[in-house]
Parts: C-alpha cells; structure tokens; sequence
C-alpha cells in the first residue's frame, strides 16, 4: 500500500495544465490518481481535455453536487458528450465468472 501513496492525485491541476490542448484523458486504473472532479471538469470546459473516460472515480459514489457528475447526467450539457463514466466491472461475465471461481 505505501507505494500506492506516491501515484496519488498525479492528476491534478499542474498536469492538465501541462497537457497538449484536446488530450483524450482515460483512467481504469485507480479514482485516487486523480485530485478531484473539479480538475477533469476544468480540464474540458479549457479544451486542454477534449474528451474523458473514466471508470473509476476520486470518491466513490460521486456527489450529484459535483459538476462533472452532473454535466454527464444532462444529456442537454454542452459537455455531455464528451463524458464517458463506466462502472469498473470488466470482469463481469460469464466467462470471467466461471475463472474467478474455477481459479480461487
């Protein structure tokens, strides 16, 4: 776990900044790299993010008070579409399953 402390919030404010304009950001490995909500959120109203992926998320459930969660629930948000939040369940499938039972 200690080593994971070190990769915490790599996502912050300076890194967006830092960004190509119109980067694609996408994270499936850990909520925790990223600050907050706020940083992604900025990151695409200033263009430096044209587009997000996430499927793990800084707090878990989000506040429906924050503004990214809620520029993706609005379909009408001029954001919206440029907002992808995914559940982190890849391995749920038949498949995976089975393997997850058949290995443990």
């Amino acid at each position: 776990m200690p080593l994971l402390i070190f990769y915490r919030y790599i996502i912050n404010e300076d890194f967006i900044n830092n960004l190509n304009d119109g980067t694609v950001l996408v994270n499936t490995a850990r909520g925790k790299l990223i600050k907050n909500l706020d940083v992604i959120y900025k990151g695409l109203i200033n263009d430096k993010l044209s587009f997000v992926g996430l499927d793990v998320l800084p707090d878990e459930p989000p506040s429906d008070d924050e503004k990214l969660i809620k520029a993706w629930k609005d379909p009408s948000h001029h954001l919206n579409n440029r907002i992808i939040i995914n559940p982190h369940s890849a391995y749920y499938s038949e498949k995976a399953w089975f393997e997850m039972r058949s290995k443990s």
